[in-house]
C-alpha cells in the first residue's frame, strides 16, 4: 500500500510540475527524488521499493517522452543505491538531503550519457551536457527537501501508532 501510494503521488507532482514548469530544458529530476527516498526508507522491503522505484521511473519515460525504460532502469539503480547509502547515513536533514539528491542527479547524468553512448545516441557537446548536469543537480537538489517532506507525510498517513507517525514525520523510520 505504501509502495502505491508513493507512486501515486509522484506521478501526481510529475503531472503538475510538468504542467507548470516554465523551462523546457532546465528542470530538476522529480523521479530521482522519489527513487531515492524509497531507497533510504526501504529497510527490508528493497524488492518493493525497488520495483516502485522502477514503475516510477517508467511513468516519468511515458511523460517525458524518453525510451521506454531508461529513467526506470536509472530510478531501480538510485534506490538501489539509496538502500546502501541508508546502512551508512541516516539521510535527515535540508542540507544533506539536498546534497544527497544532486549527488544522485549528477550521477543519474553519467549513468544516463554512458547509456546514450553505448546505444550509439550523440551527445551534445560536452560543454553543453556538463551544463545540463549541473544545472538538473541543482534544480534537484532544491526541491529534495520539500519532496522528502511530502514523502514521509504519505508514510506518516499510513502509519499505524501515533508513535510510528511522529517518528516517520521527524524522518526517523520508514
Amino acid at each position: 500500500m505504501r509502495i502505491l501510494a508513493h507512486i501515486g503521488v509522484a506521478w501526481a507532482v510529475m503531472l503538475v510540475a510538468g504542467a507548470a514548469w516554465p523551462f523546457e530544458k532546465m528542470a530538476p529530476d522529480l523521479p530521482l527524488v522519489f527513487a531515492a527516498y524509497l531507497g533510504v526508507t526501504a529497510r527490508d522491503r528493497v524488492p518493493h521499493a525497488t520495483m516502485g522505484a522502477i514503475a516510477i521511473g517508467y511513468l516519468a519515460d511515458l511523460l517525458s517522452g524518453t525510451p521506454r525504460g531508461l529513467l526506470a532502469l536509472v530510478c531501480g539503480l538510485i534506490c538501489l543505491g539509496g538502500r546502501l547509502v541508508s546502512s551508512r547515513l541516516l539521510v535527515r536533514g535540508r542540507g544533506f538531503v539536498a546534497a544527497y539528491a544532486g549527488a544522485n542527479a549528477l550521477g543519474a547524468a553519467i549513468l544516463l550519457a554512458a547509456i546514450r553512448v553505448y546505444l550509439g545516441v550523440p551527445l551534445g557537446g560536452l560543454g553543453r551536457e556538463v551544463l545540463m548536469a549541473v544545472t538538473a543537480a541543482l534544480l534537484t537538489a532544491l526541491v529534495a527537501a520539500p519532496l522528502f517532506r511530502l514523502c514521509r507525510e504519505v508514510d506518516a498517513r499510513l502509519a499505524r501508532t501515533v508513535r510510528e507517525r511522529e517518528a516517520v514525520r521527524e524522518g526517523y523510520l520508514s
